[in-house]
């Protein structure tokens, strides 16, 4: 008698779990926007106190697919705008994929999910002109080279949905995009500076992308 009680519980758990996966949505499309802070890490040679750079807009699409009823896998592309002060505007693209774990609870219309992925970001500050000092000639207009680099990107983040109706929802999102590997012009050689027929000089990286804090708002497709 026992035995019955735990193989009927036991098929009892994987009807429900049937049911709940044919329930799920099988994928889904977001498109989110808000803002983003990056902060910079202190250049090791010389020994730089980096400027974090002002917060800026991001833009974020992502989709992904059931693979259990409560795990979804997919892939997001974001766009950052991140102003610098003294600098030109910085822009950084990322791509990677990324793991959806959903919370059973609660129920109905409102979702909460963690996320985490990985991916790899392309950064560009383009050129600018500014005041400088150099050597001991008076203040004149100087062009600082463009810079471009990449490093990969480790986002996670918390999300949760409310139901607008069949097929849409209001979703948000924040977390974070830790930065690892660093490389090109922007990270690791700087720009260079130059005016007039004056030879050009370097100046130091303005610090790495370690950290990134986001916060998004928008609207997904549920197929």
């Amino acid at each position: 008698m026992r035995r019955f009680g735990i193989v009927l519980g036991a098929a009892s758990c994987a009807v429900s779990l049937s049911r709940g996966a044919g329930a799920q949505i099988h994928a889904d499309v977001d498109l989110e926007a808000g803002a983003s802070a990056h902060f910079l890490s202190v250049r090791p040679s010389p020994p730089i106190q980096a400027e974090n750079p002002d917060v800026g807009p991001t833009l974020a699409i992502s989709g992904h697919v059931a693979v259990l009823p409560l795990l979804r896998a997919g892939a997001y592309v974001s766009h950052d705008f991140s102003p610098l002060s003294g600098a030109d505007l910085r822009e950084l693209t990322s791509a990677g994929l990324s793991l959806r774990l959903f919370s059973p609870w609660p129920q109905g219309d409102i979702r909460v999910w963690l996320a985490a992925g990985v991916g790899y970001a392309a950064a560009y500050a383009p050129s600018y002109t500014a005041p400088m000092a150099l050597g001991n000639q008076a203040s004149v207009t100087t062009t600082v080279s463009g810079t471009s680099g990449g490093f990969v990107e480790l986002p996670v983040g918390l999300g949760s949905s409310l139901r607008l109706g069949r097929g849409f929802e209001l979703v948000g999102e924040a977390g974070a995009r830790i930065g690892v590997g660093f490389t090109g012009s922007m990270y690791n050689q700087g720009p260079t500076v130059s005016a007039g027929g004056l030879t050009p000089r370097p100046l130091p990286p303005a610090g790495d992308d370690v950290l990134t804090i986001f916060v998004v708002l928008g609207a997904a497709l549920q197929l």
